[in-house]
């Protein structure tokens, strides 16, 4: 009786895994199958390969532009902010820490005389950045 149900349990783990091998591995075996042959397809069909990077060359022109938009944007946002070179050098030197205040991406202004050129940098670039970074809260 021992030996009878000790086989019994033995077939019943034996049919428990064949069961779970073709239920479980078989479908896995064939979707990996299915994806490799539809990848090598993919690989051959140049048209589809020349769209893709069409359409990728496309997103970077596009993309581009909106940047090179973007920051002549702010170029001239900074620019008309610049002193005339007429006014005094207390004026321009206030004006160009205005600059700074209200162009967090600026680090340094430059000011170019015929008699001397003025320099102003932001102490707290750093913390100007993380700003720019992380958004506006």
């Amino acid at each position: 009786m021992r030996l009878k149900k000790r086989k019994l349990q033995s077939f019943t783990r034996f049919r428990l895994m064949l069961t779970l091998g073709l239920a479980v591995l078989l479908p896995a075996a064939a979707l990996i199958y299915v994806n490799f042959s539809q990848l090598r397809a993919f690989e051959r069909d140049k048209v589809l390969e020349a769209a893709i990077h069409r359409d990728f060359q496309e997103m970077l022109a596009i993309t581009e532009k909106k940047i090179n938009k973007k920051a002549y944007a702010m170029t001239e946002e900074a620019r008309d902010l610049f002193p005339s070179p007429d006014t005094e050098a207390q004026e321009k030197e206030k004006n160009l820490d205005l600059i700074l205040s209200k162009s967090p991406w600026l680090s340094h202004v430059f000011l170019f005389d015929e008699r001397k050129y003025l320099v102003t940098d932001d102490s707290n670039e750093l913390y100007k950045l993380a700003q720019i970074i992380r958004g506006p809260r």
